[in-house]
């Protein structure tokens, strides 16, 4: 349950739960702030802050410099998706360090981690929407992954794929995944078929005069 939340209304909105991931990301930052520059000097970012005017300017001005890097500076590379359905629709956002996000409802989906790129443009290249019909979605969403798993650390062996509606949560099963995987190896395989078809055309191709390019 969020910070304020009762207990009659137990399902916090989308929006809600993003708000409290970016104060924690904020929270995390301040903590690991404290514990390596205040700490030492005997003090903690509630003491400094309530303190600040009777401590020495210089001091001040290096902590507050400290506080204000952790807090707001670098990238720890986090990303953190939350996405899902409530009273007032379905909903993706995309939160990152140091504690922004963004939201994809529009587009209807977003994709993080290494084959970030490669899912997004197999996604674009399809013309994935929101208005596409159940199955479709499931297909290209996970043409999407495996396109991506070129990418260094995206995992090949296995892809669970998830579905979010108004029954619930659906989970699809070994064998409903193996049906999309079905889909794939055949879209690769006609791929293929176009690609050998395309390099005789290339050859064939007639520029300044010239059979070869």
């Amino acid at each position: 349950m969020l910070p304020g939340q009762n207990s009659v209304d137990a399902a916090p909105s989308i929006f809600d739960i993003v708000q409290e991931i970016k104060r924690n990301f904020v929270r995390l930052r301040t903590i690991r702030a404290e514990e390596r520059y205040f700490r030492p000097l005997g003090l903690s970012v509630k003491d400094f802050l309530e303190n600040q005017r009777s401590l020495d300017n210089t001091l001040v001005v290096r902590l507050s410099k400290y506080l204000e890097d952790a807090r707001l500076g670098g990238n720890a590379g986090l990303q953190i998706l939350v996405a899902g359905k409530d009273s007032t629709g379905s909903h993706i956002h995309c939160i990152i360090d140091p504690g922004t996000s963004e939201c994809f409802d529009s587009i209807g989906y977003c994709s993080i981690g290494s084959g970030e790129r490669h899912a997004d443009s197999a996604l674009i290249v399809n013309d994935y929407h929101i208005a596409q019909p159940l199955n479709k979605a499931l297909y290209l969403i996970y043409e999407a992954k495996k396109r991506a798993e070129v990418a260094p650390g995206v995992g090949r062996m296995y892809t669970d794929v998830t579905i979010i509606g108004d029954p619930g949560i659906t989970n699809l099963t070994t064998d409903q995944v193996k049906e999309l995987d079905k889909v794939f190896d055949k879209h690769t395989e006609v791929e293929g078929k176009c690609r050998d078809e395309m390099e005789g055309l290339i050859q064939g191709m007639t520029i300044l005069g010239s059979k070869k390019v």
